[in-house]
Parts: C-alpha cells; sequence; structure tokens
C-alpha cells in the first residue's frame, strides 16, 4: 500500500507541473501576439472613424446607406 501512495503522489506531481508549464507557454503565447499591456477595448465608433481614415486614405467610398462595420463586444 505504501509503494502506492508514493506511485500517486508522484503522478500527481508530474500532472502538477505539466499544467503549469502548459499555463506559462499559453501566457507567453498571448504576450508574443498581444505584446505590451493590454489595450482597452475599442468602441464602435472608434473603429468606424479608423475604417473611414484608412478608406479615405486609399481613397475609397462607402456606398450610400451602407452601415458601418462594428466590433463592439457585447
Amino acid at each position: 500500500m505504501r509503494p502506492f501512495i508514493g506511485i500517486l503522489i508522484a503522478i500527481a506531481i508530474a500532472i502538477a507541473a505539466f499544467l503549469l508549464i502548459g499555463l506559462f507557454a499559453w501566457y507567453f503565447y498571448w504576450l508574443h501576439i498581444f505584446p505590451g499591456r493590454p489595450r482597452e477595448v475599442n468602441t464602435g465608433d472608434e473603429v468606424n472613424a479608423w475604417l473611414e481614415t484608412q478608406g479615405a486614405q486609399a481613397g475609397a467610398t462607402r456606398p450610400a446607406g451602407e452601415v458601418p462595420v462594428s466590433t463592439t463586444v457585447a
């Protein structure tokens, strides 16, 4: 019985180490994609204003009556 408990403890430590390493890997993966400190979520108006400036720079015009794109998070 005593060696069985030791094996269970070793398995538990191995699983915990694996999860901890995975957590760090996941964190640094997202840090690589989004470096720096987190930014606030842009509102739809800010996104639309940015899209308007990009279209104006490219000389593009939006068809009359088209609804602007919104990326707000509910």
